[in-house]
């Protein structure tokens, strides 16, 4: 799985996204909602975005890992990372 370079905010809401690219699968968007930004994350408030996004730059290595986790568990195009997958 490559990553982008940038996590995303959701305009809408609190979460944060970072694509990937799958080797034979394409592009995935992985979401990672409130309660994984405050319970693996660090995140105290989550509906500061550029504090949502500057923990999830600081915590990209361990995001990385779980995405890849998260994908092995579901393959689609669209995935949400669960406390599992920073087991």
């Amino acid at each position: 799985m490559k990553f982008d370079a940038e996590f995303i905010p959701d305009i809408g809401t609190n979460d944060v996204y970072l694509w990937g690219e799958a080797p034979n699968f394409g592009r995935v968007r992985f979401s990672i909602d409130s309660v994984i930004l405050v319970d693996h994350l660090g995140v105290r408030n989550p509906v500061h975005r550029e504090n949502n996004l500057a923990h999830c730059k600081a915590n990209r290595e361990r995001v990385e890992r779980a995405c890849r986790r998260a994908f092995s568990r579901r393959l689609a195009n669209c995935v949400s990372l669960a406390a599992i997958d920073f087991a």
